[in-house]
């Protein structure tokens, strides 16, 4: 008996050289579809596209552009250069706190050098204080002064000051009232006080228990409204006596 008719064509999977993924050519494979293409292309971009920048880079970067003149902490204020001409008004310009300076005044004519175990106006205040106080001077105005203790005040048109065991030679151009034109004197004063009355017009009287002389004369604008004011001081022994009178026109 004849075998029977078996089929030419073999399953699908009998087949050995089946691949269920071609197509039905068999020549192309399904893992090399297009798409496939697609998915390989897009993993071989990332992995040639340099990484993000780190934050730490990005910190660095940020930190090394300047930043504009606004967005800068202010500058300290630096002080305010001396006007100071004698040693009356180095008193008058600075804070109570003991004292060591040299350099030139105000008007850039002297040079000076000073010490003061305390020297300045009173904080919030209108006093003034010198303890055990010694100063030197030389150019247009020269003096030499030392002094134990000289405390001063002021309550509205009223000043005054008292001093301790004082000794003091000056000549120059630069007033202790802060006018400016001639003074000259010498004197040593045991205990001696002094008053004032007035503004930018003021009169002076003291007495003192000490021996000694003295003279000044200058001209002043101490209020700053454009008309001086003309200053005279006499001392004599025990006595002084000033007047500083304002131009009326």
């Amino acid at each position: 008996m004849p075998d029977p008719i078996r089929s030419s064509s073999s399953t699908p999977s009998e087949s050995p050289s089946y691949d269920p993924y071609s197509d039905d050519v068999g020549k192309v494979s399904r893992a090399d579809a297009p798409n496939s293409s697609l998915v390989q292309s897009s993993a071989n971009a990332s992995q040639s596209e340099p990484p993000a920048p780190s934050a730490p880079a990005v910190g660095k970067l940020v930190s090394a552009v300047p930043l504009p003149p606004s967005a800068l902490p202010p500058a300290a204020a630096s002080p305010p250069a001396s006007t100071a001409n004698n040693n009356a008004q180095r008193t008058t310009e600075r804070n109570l706190a003991p004292y060591a300076d040299a350099g030139v005044t105000g008007s850039g004519d002297s040079v000076f050098a000073g010490a003061a175990l305390l020297k300045g106006r009173v904080p919030k205040s209108n006093g003034e204080v010198e303890v055990l106080s010694v100063s030197g001077q030389i150019g247009a105005q020269t003096e030499a002064q030392l002094g134990l203790q000289r405390v001063a005040g002021a309550y509205g048109a009223l000043s005054g000051s008292v001093e301790a065991f004082t000794a003091r030679a000056n000549i120059g151009i630069h007033n202790d009232d802060g006018s400016t034109g001639f003074n000259v004197g010498a004197g040593v004063t045991a205990v001696g006080f002094e008053g004032s009355v007035g503004g930018a017009s003021r009169l002076t009287y003291g007495v003192a228990a000490g021996a000694g002389a003295g003279v000044s004369v200058g001209v002043r604008d101490v209020d700053r409204d454009g008309n001086s004011e003309l200053c005279a001081r006499v001392s004599i022994g025990p006595v002084t006596v000033g007047a500083c009178l304002e131009n009326p026109l």
